[in-house]
Order: C-alpha cells, then structure tokens, then sequence
C-alpha cells in the first residue's frame, strides 16, 4: 500500500512510501531568499503569505491527509511559480511530484502519472481547459480516492493525498463560484529581478539548503491551522464575480439594489411585476421576464450570440436553483405562464445556499395591483419572444 505517514506504520504492512528527500538538520543555512520567493508570489499579502507557508509546512509535516485545497497563483511570467515547484520537487522527492501543462493527463481516462504523487503542478492552464475540466478538477482536489488508469493496464483506485497547484497568467483560468470552497486564489506580484531568481536556481543542487527549507516548514506549529480557512483575496472575488450567473446579478440588481423601476415596463407602457396585495409576493409573466433580461445583458454590453444563446429553458433552470418557480394562473380569463418572485424564499438563496425548495404555497384567487411605473423612460431593447411562450 502507499501511506504517506512519518510516523511508523503497521509492521505488517509493507508501505511504499519511503519518506521525503529531505532531512531535518541543526545547522540551517539563511532561507530569507527563498521565503521572499514565496512572498513576491503572494504579492506580499500577509495573511496569504502565512497562509501559504502553513499549506506547505501541512504537506511535508502531514502528508496522509488531503487538504482538499488547492492554491492558484494567478500572475505574469516570470515571477517564480515554476522555480517555487522546482523547490518542493527537490524537498520532496521526483517520486512523490509531478507538473504538467497538460491537463488530461491528470483528468483524462489514462491519468496514471497521478499514483503516488503528493504535490502536483498545473502549469499555464488556459480558461477553456480550466471550465472544460472542472468537475473533474474539483473532484481531484476533495475526492478521499482516485481510480488510475494507464494502457494495457487494469484500473486501480488508491487513496487521495494529493496537493494540487495551478499556476496561469489568464484572468479566468478555473470557475470559482460564489460557494467556492477548494480554491485559494492568490495574485502575484511583479516579477524581481534575474539576479534574485539566479541565485535562487544554484541553490537547488545545495543539499544542506534543500534541507534548511525542509527543517522550517517541519519546525513550523501548525496545531491550529485550518486549511480551509484560506483568506478572501481581491483576486479571489473578482473570478467570483466573473463567474457569477448573469441572471443572479440582475435578480440581485432588482430586488437588493432596488432597480425593479427601471425595468418594470413594457412596451404597452404597462408595469411587468404584479403584487399579489396578500402577500406581497410579486408575479412576472415568463415571456416578459426573458424580455427585460435580455434587455439586461444588452445593456451590460454581452455579445449578442450570449444572448441568443440565452435561452428560455436555461432561465427557467437558473431559476429554479434559487426558488423561483413558474406557475399558470388565470388573470383577467387569460391563462400565463408565471414566474412568482417570493423574497423570503428566494433572497437567501440568490446568496448561493442552495440547500433545497422552499414548500410552494397554494394561491388560487390572487388580486393585483399595479405597481407604478418610473417616471423616466429608459432605452428598451426589442427581442423576439414568440418562441418563448
């Protein structure tokens, strides 16, 4: 079996893990350069700093249990992500590392480069390969164990150790959602100059170096690091923000940022959102809803194929995760198809707890009342709703 423990294992069992390439030492030599690496690379953010120097003293001093964190250092070229992985690799050991700029070799059906490695490096992974993985990539980085795979080879499952570290220079590289809870997204800083990284290449053939990095991430407490209390970075909520359902900022414009007036008209000049006056709760025809949100994405500059491509069924699914449901009911002796915008139900989740459904409550007679429209008229765009009906 392969169990990274530094402690002794059961006798019995034979165990393939050798222990790390390192070794703890009493003479350490000075390490500031390669600390200050870390830090330029955590754009020397202190709670990131810290945070980073305790995943890794986490890994070397605990390698039997999965943070189920992954670090992602979003920067230009040349800031030191790749001579970062070059230390842990010499620390570590060739066996127990891997880096890649491939990601199906990680995610794919043939991933058997993955046995036994315990700190793994994707390099300049692209957006497309990032969202077009991304299931696969989450499940990589928390799932308690992995089938491998290689040809001509019967597939076996071992154990998950493995840390994972992603390291691009594109603004969207992975989808970060708003309940993210895997990714540690860390912006670097600017790149140093080539004396200070040249300095830092010769030291990968010093042993006695490899070891001082080795002895102060062993020597360092971690007893109350928590690996999935990793900081808010900037960086961090912006690819939330990038990654966030559009339809969610404009429901989130409109009933948190009190928008509703600009929208809550039509081309009849009459008002779009009805108020049931029992219970508050308001009523937008489906058709009309795709309408004014289609208008939303036009005024916030989306390209009109995302538009296009926007379509009824994908709304309807959007809001169905925050519990906004359709409903047919007959209005003055017309039957419409309903979307029934309850704040109590839906305002929690449109905060992304998407736990379950709230219990719909029966309406039958629902008396309305208009809701006045604004006073300025705003710019509307015309879209075809007949096939949305």
């Amino acid at each position: 079996i392969f169990t990274p423990h530094l402690v002794n294992v059961l006798k019995k069992i034979y165990n393939s893990f050798e222990g790390w390439n390192s070794e703890v030492i009493e003479e350490k030599e000075n390490i500031e350069n390669f600390l200050e690496l870390i830090n330029n690379l955590c754009d020397h953010n202190e709670k990131v700093f810290e945070y980073v120097l305790n995943y890794l003293s986490h890994m070397v001093q605990l390698p039997h249990i999965n943070p189920e964190i992954a670090l992602v250092f979003k920067g230009m070229k040349g800031t030191g992500k790749d001579l970062l992985f070059y230390f842990i690799k010499a620390m570590l050991g060739n066996e127990y590392t891997y880096d890649t700029c491939d990601v199906s070799t990680i995610t794919g059906k043939y991933n058997g480069v993955c046995s036994h490695k315990l700190f793994i490096l994707l390099n300049e992974l692209s957006g497309n390969d990032g969202f077009a993985n991304d299931k696969d990539l989450k499940s990589l980085i928390t799932q308690q164990e992995k089938n491998l795979a290689e040809k001509n080879v019967k597939q076996w499952r071992e154990k998950n150790y493995m840390r994972l570290m992603i390291a691009s220079n594109n603004d969207n590289v992975i989808n970060v959602t708003q309940d993210n809870r895997r990714f540690c997204v860390i912006k670097t800083g600017k790149k140093k100059e080539r004396a200070f990284y040249g300095e830092l290449r010769k030291q990968l053939k010093n042993k006695n170096y490899i070891n001082s990095i080795y002895t102060y991430f062993m020597e360092k407490p971690i007893d109350n690091f928590d690996t999935s209390s990793f900081p808010e970075t900037e960086e961090l909520k912006s690819m939330k923000s990038m990654n966030t359902n559009p339809i969610y900022k404009f429901i989130y414009d409109l009933f948190v940022l009190d928008m509703l007036e600009d929208y809550n008209i039509n081309f009849d000049d009459q008002t779009i959102f009805k108020k049931d006056k029992k219970s508050q709760d308001l009523y937008c025809k489906n058709s009309d809803f795709c309408e004014i949100f289609k208008q939303y994405l036009e005024n916030e500059n989306y390209s009109l194929k995302y538009i296009e491509n926007y379509s009824f069924q994908k709304i309807k699914r959007s809001l169905e995760q925050i519990d906004i449901l359709t409903k047919q009911k007959k209005i003055e002796n017309k039957n419409y198809k309903y979307y029934r915008f309850c704040k109590k139900h839906f305002l929690p989740l449109l905060k992304f707890k998407y736990d379950g459904e709230e219990e719909e409550e029966s309406i039958n007679d629902i008396e309305f009342e208009e809701i006045a429209p604004p006073k300025k008229e705003k710019k509307q765009y015309k879209f075809s709703t007949s096939a949305l009906d």
